[in-house]
């Protein structure tokens, strides 16, 4: 997408970024390091549902509420997610905010751990896509740092594969821009078709596509479903200022004619692809299949107060051997103008594509699924950002190789006169 001004991050306001942490409106960092593998843990396959709501606090306050700012909520047994399931596909909406926090999910059994899945604050409604370990009576919990409403809407289900498989597993492609509705002349609101790129099989289950929002011109949404299929009470991605850009991952069924994305108000729509689920005349085969481990924080560039710099790359070893792929949550903190960043393979070449994007002085968090390499996992930023990830499990197969130098991370030059 374009590319923002460029801003300069200060010292200061790091300081100032770990003070309002400590206030609550982010997660306080942990231990960064490589990811150990588990290699003891069954590994899943992908089953696609819904997309289905399956829990609205604006509808039922009270139900499994926990305390004050927690929510138990039942995934397996509703919205055809089977018994038995290890992992969820979740889209998770916050709206009627009264002040600036976070929202954690974690499997119910656990502790909570210290991660973030989104950021929010007064006035806005944000979503973002989680992939979350079930316990083992099929729940997650939700914290809410800060008073507001939330809805879940599932898509898919991660459930054990413990020998190979056709359908179910994941097979990264090289990121790509698939829709730019600023090259054509689809500006406006309604639903958008979204062909079946070249290369992905006909019986594909579901695209990981980053959907991106872009000149919305008020408060709205967009929601994602097959092009065979009517159009749901669900939503990917929320709006709220004009002109705002916001994205988000989704894992959206498809079918051989695509998929269909649907405004609610005039605005740009951004597709980029990072890969699709195999169908049922897919190879039998173990690459694909996923681990999903109880989400942690892995890196957090504040601990060193070094941030990506403008235009600068910052390469981190976040991944565990035998993995093809990662999924995480990443957010931008610390953001001193507005830009976005792009998650990719170390020691590949940067795709035209993004993973978040953001505007100054708003944490901003996003879901992705990344491939990695033999020196694993990349970040750019446009603009210059402190990041925080949290993985939450990886995809079997084999790393890409690394073929570039280990690329810059600049402090920008001081003005002269």
């Amino acid at each position: 997408m374009r590319r923002p001004p460029s801003g300069r991050p200060s010292v200061v306001a790091s300081l100032v970024v770990a003070l309002v942490a400590s206030l609550g409106v982010l997660v306080a960092p942990v231990a960064a390091g490589p990811v150990a593998a588990d290699t003891s843990d069954t590994p899943t396959a992908l089953t696609p549902v819904g997309p289905c709501r399956t829990f609205d606090s604006r509808e039922t306050p009270d139900r499994g509420r926990l305390d004050e700012s927690t929510w138990r909520v039942q995934i397996a047994g509703d919205c055809d997610v089977t018994e038995g399931a290890r992992a969820v596909v979740l889209s998770v909406v916050v709206t009627n905010v009264t002040g600036s926090g976070f929202a954690t999910i974690w499997p119910s059994e656990d502790e909570r751990p210290t991660v973030s899945n989104l950021n929010y604050r007064v006035g806005h409604t944000i979503a973002n896509t989680a992939i979350v370990p079930l316990s083992a009576e099929g729940t997650v919990d939700v914290y809410l740092s800060a008073t507001a409403s939330f809805a879940v809407d599932v898509t898919g289900f991660f459930a054990d594969a413990p020998d190979p498989v056709a359908a179910g597993r994941f097979e990264p492609v090289d990121a790509t821009r698939i829709l730019d509705t600023r090259t054509s002349d689809e500006y406006g609101s309604g639903d958008l078709v979204v062909p079946l790129p070249d290369g992905v099989p006909d019986d594909a289950s579901l695209l990981a596509v980053t959907v991106t929002s872009v000149a919305a011109t008020g408060r709205g949404y967009l929601s994602v479903f097959t092009a065979d299929d009517e159009r749901r009470d669900t939503s990917i991605v929320n709006t709220d200022d004009r002109n705002r850009t916001r994205a988000n991952l989704a894992l959206v069924p498809v079918t051989p004619d695509g998929f269909v994305v649907a405004r609610s108000v005039s605005g740009h729509v951004l597709v980029d692809i990072w890969g699709y689920f195999t169908g049922p005349s897919a190879d039998v085969a173990t690459d694909g299949l996923f681990v999903p481990r109880a989400p942690e924080r892995v890196w957090d560039s504040r601990e060193s107060l070094d941030p990506i710099h403008p235009d600068g790359t910052v390469e981190r070893a976040i991944a565990p051997s035998g993995a093809s792929a990662i999924v995480a949550n990443v957010t931008g903190i610390d953001l001193t103008a507005a830009g976005y960043t792009t998650v990719h393979a170390a020691g590949t070449p940067r795709p035209e594509v993004s993973s978040l994007n953001y505007r100054w002085n708003h944490p901003v968090a996003a879901a992705t699924i990344t491939r990695v390499s033999d020196r694993g996992v990349a970040f750019f930023s446009s603009a210059g950002a402190h990041m925080a990830v949290d993985v939450a499990g990886w995809f079997r197969g084999a790393p890409m190789a690394a073929t570039t130098p280990v690329p810059a991370n600049d402090f920008p030059a001081a003005d002269s006169d």
